[in-house]
């Protein structure tokens, strides 16, 4: 591979071309797998380094004073460039600016050829969970140094991208071959680089084929685990020991329960206070009662998220501390991984734009990784995951057949799952090898049950469906030009009729986002669904082609469960977002939430272990099931710091009719702990509204760029990781932040809380529980909000290290009817309540304490 491949990274002042400089420069040569030359410089800006910038890159004005500007190292920087191709990780960021800095220093910069490392790691790493370079980086095993200083960030990707080409080199020639032709309708210029790597290959492969697709056949093969010869106590005693932790009385005795309980096949519901390791005291329980009993057993937790982190993290830090191999696997439905039947359909179709393109070669590239195709551990978002979904709805189930993932759930081991897939409505018996069950962050049960209670009818689905069908008519050739024109006329009747439909609904049901609507058989809404159903009856009676016949099934399988829904119970929830038909979904509630978790979870398992940070939910389980009363309350026993809550009695009274006033209302205390802390500030909101009112005050007041706000479109683990790099910052969230937020930092951490984090009124879930329970506020709503605040403050003192504050401003926390019922989460604090000037005087003495 002679070609030579210029890797570079600015550093600038900002993000705005017109107003923001470069700061640095940083190139690495590579050329033949290796890194030949490499060149950095600083560069001289007029303007002062932000201080998120000088937070971000460590690059402040002392390393610009003898900085050359970059119209006298010009000539340099493109002599070095002339006849690479051009190589960037958001390879447009770094384009533009360099190309407007040549261009003032009298010189036209337009490679040939462009690569964007960001596009060409997703379709090389098809599973990471990021593509921010350091994460690449620390993935791969690749050190960087100093993460956003120019050389290194260059240094460090032209290192992943030769190693990316090495993995590429082992592919087989025809899956080069097929990538290369997906890449010549792309982007930038990846498949100028597959075709280098095409003709320099040498080597075999080693994949299994199947109609021009290849695949890793992956086997797992479970290491055998052997009875412990010490006691239990003593198998605790030395694992916590190993593991560098302080050995507790009361988790021993919690871990030691949880074992009994496996061993006795009884149910038992724990609250255990966040931060005191349960996680670990489960686990360990797990594994001698597996090493012990020869049983398999099953682990459950909320999200695939947790799921990995139980994996990747608690269970690898037991085995180095026992030096064992624990037997485990990823318990999922044969859904949850890609056939090769359904890998063929996608790349089949037609349809094209670059997300659709860079997910076809992303499929071509998994199926050769050691995963099992399984679709979790595939990155999806954004257009590629819509893509995904909708051709998913579309594919025949029949026609799954052949799979790369082998099934080994009879050999003895630790069966790993989430929430979502234990309480799914699937028709395989996944789970029977299994007698014994715990579940981690058990309070979550219900809303998983309860998204697994529905079935959504959604207007861009079904439209999409329809398009593709008539697209499938009109390209059809096996039938006669009679029934082609029959069957395209039926179609067009059916869409209008869709669209009625919808138009229908939309005129009389957009004033609320959710809605329960009453159907009577006179009603329009009635006669609309039942002309509806008889189209499609008289649609599928055609001789048609297989491709054709699959989408219309689709398509009725959508209306059949609403169509039953208003049939029987005469009655049809609507869910409105923005107000406009692409955004209305038609639901219809088939299961009782008892039933759910009765089938999934209570008839199913003879053991069963509860696990959860707060009692207040799983309290609220007993009603489905009269085994739940048996409860354990294990509490830290180490030496926390107390800190202060504080809740202004001077502000208004909440009332999500008036949020811009309320949080105006807030303002005040937020500035005043803003200017005389020098701290990083998490401050917990209940919505995106509520974000952008307090971000539209904050930023008149400070540098935007320390302001990390997250939006609906934005991973929330890259937001966490961002902030966790910051020295100081602000960062707005809502409430997926109130749990699983790694909030890392060694001076004084600062949680402030906006409001209490209820539900909206017309939250879709609120109506679904109508009929489940007699009150849905003090049944559902308040249980809910009482654990997320537990779960937000568990979040602020973690251990004996760790110091900070927390601010509520929704006074309901002290003064509401229900004050109560969050009460026992208060205790842990120093809590604290007054006006602007007492707060004042309390930061004064804490600053005075450091």
């Amino acid at each position: 591979m002679n070609r030579k491949y210029a890797v570079v990274d600015i550093e600038t002042t900002g993000n705005n071309l017109d107003s923001d400089e470069i700061i640095q420069v940083g190139i690495a040569i590579v050329q033949n797998k290796k890194i030949i030359e490499t060149y950095d410089t600083f560069i001289a800006c007029n303007n002062e380094i932000p201080a998120f910038i000088q937070s971000l890159t460590k690059i402040d004005a002392i390393d610009l004073v003898d900085a050359p500007n970059f119209s006298h190292v010009a000539s340099h920087i493109i002599k070095l460039l002339d006849g690479c191709v051009f190589v960037a990780h958001n390879v447009q960021f770094d384009l533009r600016f360099l190309q407007k800095y040549f261009s003032e220093s009298g010189h036209k910069f337009q490679p040939r050829y462009i690569i964007d490392t960001v596009d060409w790691f997703k379709i090389v790493y098809p599973s990471l969970e990021r593509y921010q370079l350091k994460s690449i980086a620390d993935d791969l095993g690749i050190k960087l140094s100093s993460a956003h200083r120019a050389i290194d960030d260059a240094v460090a990707t032209a290192e992943v991208f030769i190693e990316s080409i090495k993995k590429v080199t082992t592919f087989p020639s025809d899956t080069i071959k097929m990538l290369y032709q997906f890449a010549k309708r792309m982007r930038y210029s990846n498949d100028e680089l597959l075709f280098e790597i095409l003709v320099s290959q040498t080597q075999g492969h080693h994949f299994e084929s199947w109609n021009g697709l290849y695949y890793n056949k992956a086997t797992k093969k479970n290491p055998s685990l052997y009875p412990f010869e010490e006691d239990y106590r003593t198998y605790f005693e030395r694992a916590i020991s190993q593991m560098g932790y302080t050995f507790r009385e009361k988790q021993c005795e919690l871990s030691e329960h949880i074992y009994r309980q496996l061993r006795e096949d009884s149910v038992l519901t724990i609250e255990a206070d966040l931060g005191g390791g349960k996680t670990i005291s489960y686990l360990l329980a797990a594994v001698y009662y597996l090493s012990t009993y020869r049983k398999s057993l099953l682990i459950s937790t909320s999200t695939i998220f947790l799921q990995n982190q139980l994996i990747d993290e608690d269970l690898r830090r037991i085995e180095h501390a026992l030096k064992i191999k624990v037997p485990f696997q990823i318990i999922k439905s044969r859904r949850h991984y890609l056939s090769l039947e359904f890998v063929s359909f996608i790349l089949n179709d037609p349809k094209e734009n670059h997300d659709i393109l860079l997910l076809k070669m992303q499929l071509i590239v998994y199926l050769l990784e050691p995963h099992g195709g399984d679709i979790d551990r595939l990155n999806l978002n954004g257009g590629r995951k819509i893509y995904f979904e909708l051709m998913t709805s579309m594919f025949d189930n029949a026609q799954h057949q052949h799979y790369s993932y082998q099934d080994s759930s009879e050999k003895l081991h630790i069966g790993i799952t989430n929430h979502a897939h234990l309480l799914s409505r699937r028709k395989d018996n996944v789970f029977n090898h299994y007698e014994h069950l715990i579940v981690d962050e058990a309070h979550q049960l219900l809303d998983y049950a309860l998204n697994n209670s529905y079935d959504a009818l959604n207007y861009q689905t079904i439209k999409y469906i329809i398009g593709q069908t008539i697209k499938s008519v009109s390209d059809n050739t096996s039938n006669t030009l009679d029934t082609l024109v029959d069957m395209d006329f039926e179609i067009s009747q059916l869409n209008h009729k869709i669209d009625d439909m919808f138009d229908h609904l939309l005129e009389n049901y957009s004033s609320k986002s959710v809605v329960k609507v009453k159907v009577e058989e006179n009603d329009d809404i009635y006669i609309l669904f039942k002309e509806i159903h008889s189209m499609m009856n008289v649609l599928l009676s055609y001789e048609m082609d297989v491709s054709i016949r699959t989408k219309l099934e689709t398509l009725q399988r959508y209306f059949l469960s609403v169509w039953i829904q208003i049939k029987v119970y005469k009655e049809l929830y609507i869910h409105m977002k923005n107000n406009s038909k692409s955004g209305m979904s038609l639901i219809s509630k088939s299961i009782k939430l008892n039933e759910i978790l009765t089938n999934r979870i209570f008839d199913r398992f003879t053991s069963k272990v509860f696990v959860s940070g707060t009692m207040q939910t799983l309290s609220f389980l007993e009603q489905f099931h009269p085994s739940l009363d048996h409860f354990y309350k294990y509490e830290n026993t180490f030496s926390k710091y107390k800190a202060t809550l504080f809740v202004p009695s001077d502000i208004q009274n909440y009332h999500y009719m008036k949020q811009d006033q309320y949080i105006e209302s807030c303002l005040q205390y937020i500035h005043y702990y803003l200017e005389n802390m020098s701290s990083k500030v998490l401050i917990l909101m209940n919505s995106y509204r509520q974000i952008e009112i307090l971000r539209s005050y904050l930023v008149e007041l400070y540098d935007p760029s320390l302001i990390i706000t997250q939006t609906s479109d934005v991973n929330t683990l890259k937001l966490n990781e961002q902030f966790n790099t910051l020295d100081n910052g602000i960062f707005l969230a809502t409430q997926t932040f109130y749990e699983g937020v790694d909030f890392k930092y060694d001076g004084f951490k600062t949680v402030m809380i906006i409001s209490l984090p209820f539900m909206h009124p017309d939250d879709l879930n609120i109506m679904l529980m109508r009929d489940e329970v007699n009150d849905v506020f003090m049944d559902y709503q308040l249980p809910g909000a009482v654990n997320k605040l537990h779960q937000a403050t568990g979040r602020l003192i973690r251990n004996e290290q760790d110091k900070g504050m927390l601010i509520c401003f929704d006074r309901r926390l002290l003064e509401g009817r229900y004050a109560s019922y969050f009460s026992h989460i208060l205790k842990s604090f120093d809590v604290k309540s007054g006006t602007i000037e007492d707060f004042t005087e309390i930061i004064e003495q804490i600053n005075q304490e450091k």
